[in-house]
């Protein structure tokens, strides 16, 4: 009876707590000319500022979302939600579409490639920024991982970074190749937060019902017998002979 209320109670908190559902964002199908300022995908809406000519569309690679800081019709950012739940930022897919920013050299007017943090996530819980992070796009395709900063979000966003350029040395200046930050995104993972499961009325009464009647079988269960054990023993001998005398 023990073991069937333990797990009857470990029943009930289960369908109480529900599980967490991870979602993603594949772009698969997004258009090469942006026509929409909106993404709707598994559960998550994507959102690009502007106008819908910098909205969601491809550039070179299709299936995914290419995002340029300036100069070009694609948009700078792009806001991810998923509709009346927090979540956690698991990943994203960054593929580099070249490095646009360059070193020049005052006397010769050389020019030299520089990477620099041209992509930038933030996280917010309603209006409150809660997660920052800036870091370079890379030559390939890699995955950037989302640190635990990133948790019960009720918004991420992902930014063509145009505004953490590093300092130039005497002699050079920092110029762009407009845009200057240049890439795509694909594979945005999100996870919902765990949706309570609606519990029937009558389940907590029938909880309380079977915890009672498991209260009552404990205390109907035999107690052990004192330790007297010499003297039960001797008691039992003394009956057994005098029965032998008859």
């Amino acid at each position: 009876m023990g073991r069937f209320c333990f797990a009857f109670t470990w029943a009930f908190l289960s369908l109480s707590i529900g599980s967490a559902s991870a979602a993603t964002v594949t772009f698969t199908g997004i258009p090469k000319f942006a026509i929409s300022n909106q993404w709707v995908e598994d559960g998550i809406v994507g959102t690009t500022p502007g106008s819908a000519i910098n909205g969601f569309g491809y550039n070179a690679l299709p299936d995914s979302l290419h995002m340029d800081d300036s100069g070009a019709p694609y948009p700078p950012s792009v806001s991810f939600t998923m509709t009346g739940t927090q979540f956690d930022a698991v990943s994203v897919d960054v593929i580099s579409a070249g490095n646009h920013l360059v070193l020049v050299n005052n006397d010769t007017n050389a020019r030299t490639p520089t990477p620099f943090d041209n992509v930038r996530v933030q996280g917010f819980r309603g209006a409150t920024l809660v997660a920052d992070a800036a870091f370079y796009m890379g030559d390939q395709l890699f995955t950037y991982m989302f640190d635990a900063s990133f948790s019960d979000l009720t918004k991420l966003v992902i930014y063509a970074n145009f505004y953490t350029r590093p300092t130039a040395p005497p002699g050079f200046r920092f110029e762009c190749d407009s845009p200057c930050a240049h890439f795509n995104i694909d594979n945005v993972t999100l996870t919902a937060a765990p949706v309570p499961v609606p519990i029937p009325p009558a389940l907590p009464l029938l909880a309380t019902v079977i915890a009672a009647l498991g209260l009552g079988a404990w205390r109907r269960l035999p107690r052990s017998a004192p330790a007297l054990f010499g003297t039960t023993g001797h008691h039992w001998q003394h009956v057994e002979i005098g029965e032998s005398r008859r």
